[in-house]
């Protein structure tokens, strides 16, 4: 009703100035209703270079495939295969997101179902790519200096805003933006990362095992980022380290090294994000890290595959993957139906819009409350 109304008051009201705050409100009203309207929980993931965001959202929503294979050298090695790209070494990947299929209207079994959207074409216009796409072909579209070659012909040419997964088989009822770090050089892929940001319900921040943040000037840049967000919207932030089969190696305490980044990450996060009194703030830091590892859940499920019940079930339970679905979950239940809704009307407002009009009236659209 309230889009309907400022629609109406823009092309009725003869307004000599005003429209760009009209406009604005519009728009912030439309944002409000893709929230409502859904009901799945949507998730903004961020992490610095090599965090293993990709990987981790393929793990998450049950995308992620272990095999043995033979190498090059007839060594048999490990591989695995995600709704996402991913590499060992930093890429730079387009805006991508990985959406539950909501019904049967198209084939998401398997990788899912892709599309594409392209830079200077509308919101609405995504271009089918298909069923289950080869790794290289998702590649070819979100990896910066990917093989065009792996694209259709049509679109060698193009730049790629985004890329969206349907997945059929998702293990979470969760949106999940897989984002390029803030602040990118794209011009467009940061726009399209601030609009997922403020249209999600929650984020994910992604820290690698192998390192401790404060190893990396960037990754406290982004985090402070999202502590700002945070004060203004409340919005919550699951931590997690992800990758923690890559640093099992034991100190001298017997303790894998992994545990020594994410009490590290921890204590960094207590000291530096605290109240004027000193205390940490917990409302933003909240447990603190998961320690996680999507890999370990993939081999688990292989072993029990290929008949290896023990050893299958060991690996997922070492790989904690379930105790962060379930705290996704809690968030979901917390949002779901008339709370959701609630959530949306108490954090957002109508902005204040004061148009003239041609005969010198003055048309005022107060801020509307929550109440409202």
């Amino acid at each position: 009703l309230a889009e309907s109304w400022l629609h109406e008051l823009k092309l009725g009201a003869d307004l000599s100035y005003g429209p760009p705050a009209l406009e604005e409100a519009e728009e912030a009203i439309r944002q409000l209703l893709k929230r409502a309207e859904s009901d799945l929980l949507s998730v903004a993931m961020f992490g610095g270079s090599s965090s293993g965001k990709s990987f981790l959202a393929s793990g998450l929503l049950g995308g992620l495939e272990f095999l043995r294979v033979d190498s090059v050298e007839g060594v048999p090695s490990d591989k695995y295969l995600g709704l996402l790209p991913f590499a060992t070494t930093p890429t730079t990947m387009c805006p991508a997101r990985v959406v539950p299929a909501k019904d049967n209207s198209i084939d998401a079994a398997g990788r899912g179902f892709m599309r594409v959207r392209f830079i200077g074409s509308g919101e609405s216009e995504w271009e089918d790519i298909g069923n289950s796409p080869a790794p290289a072909v998702v590649a070819a579209y979100a990896m910066f200096k990917a093989d065009v070659a792996n694209r259709r012909r049509e679109h060698m040419q193009k730049e790629v805003a985004e890329i969206e997964i349907i997945f059929s088989d998702s293990l979470l009822p969760a949106r999940l933006y897989d984002l390029p770090g803030y602040g990118t050089v794209n011009p467009n892929h940061e726009r399209i990362a601030k609009e997922a940001t403020a249209a999600a319900d929650c984020f994910i921040y992604v820290a690698n095992a192998t390192r401790a943040l404060t190893a990396n000037a960037k990754d406290l840049e982004l985090i402070r980022f999202l502590y700002e967000h945070h004060t203004l919207t409340r919005k919550r932030v699951v931590w997690v380290l992800t990758a923690i089969d890559k640093a099992m190696d034991l100190n001298i305490e017997d303790e894998p090294s992994w545990k020594e980044t994410l009490a590290a990450n921890n204590d960094y996060l207590r000291q530096n994000f605290t109240h004027q009194d000193g205390r940490p703030d917990t409302a933003f830091i909240g447990p603190g890290f998961i320690p996680v590892s999507p890999a370990l859940e993939a081999q688990g499920r292989f072993f029990i595959d290929a008949g290896d019940e023990a050893r299958g079930q060991t690996l997922i339970a070492a790989s904690n993957m379930e105790d962060l679905r379930m705290t996704l979950k809690a968030l979901i239940a917390e949002g779901a139906g008339q709370r959701h809704l609630a959530d949306i009307a108490q954090r957002q407002w109508v902005k204040g819009v004061r148009a003239r009009r041609a005969d010198g009236d003055v048309v005022t659209l107060r801020d509307l409350p929550a109440s409202a």
